[in-house]
């Protein structure tokens, strides 16, 4: 989950809300793997996100332990960062 990776994004308003970090909370794997607010997230392990609500289905998806390719648009520059995503606390 977005929570889990320390990932708030901007708020689901309008159907199709562009996937913009809003914040990225302090020691989180997000912070660790270079995440800041601000930054367009395009894609997740080569899937397109379109809006915010395709983030939260993507990241619904992944098998915590693992790690994800973001690909993310920052000012101009296309960069694509590796998330550690951790395990899920039970």
């Amino acid at each position: 989950s977005l929570a889990l990776l320390g990932l708030r994004l901007v708020p689901s308003v309008v159907p199709r809300t562009p996937p913009f970090v809003d914040a990225v909370a302090v020691g989180s794997p997000g912070e660790q793997a270079g995440v800041q607010p601000d930054d367009l997230l395009l894609a997740i392990d080569g899937a397109t996100t379109g809006s915010v609500d395709e983030v939260a289905e993507l990241l619904a998806r992944i098998e915590s332990g693992t790690t994800i390719l973001i690909t993310m648009l920052r000012g101009d520059t296309v960069l694509e960062i590796e998330l550690a995503v951790p395990e899920a606390v039970k």
